[in-house]
């Protein structure tokens, strides 16, 4: 069921499966509710940067599987 999907479900559990574990939810902590500045300063630059690579890494996962599931069913992007 999941293999035939366009969704891109192994970057998400991936993202998950970092954000939900004790380094990330310090990360998260730090970045985001700590009380020194310093440290939001350091740690929010790079969460956001890996905020927008799991994004970048998910668009990719959704363009191939889109590509595989149209080349499966005979039909191409450019057709």
């Amino acid at each position: 069921m999941w293999a035939g999907t366009r969704w891109p479900w192994g970057t998400g559990v991936l993202a998950v499966v970092l954000a939900l574990n004790p380094l990330g939810i310090d990360i998260l902590d730090a970045a985001f509710f700590s009380s020194d500045p310093l440290s939001r300063a350091i740690w929010r630059p790079i969460l956001l940067t890996g905020i927008v690579l799991l994004c970048t890494i998910a668009i990719i996962e959704w363009q191939v599987r889109l590509f595989i599931q149209r080349r499966r069913t005979g039909r191409t992007p450019h057709s």
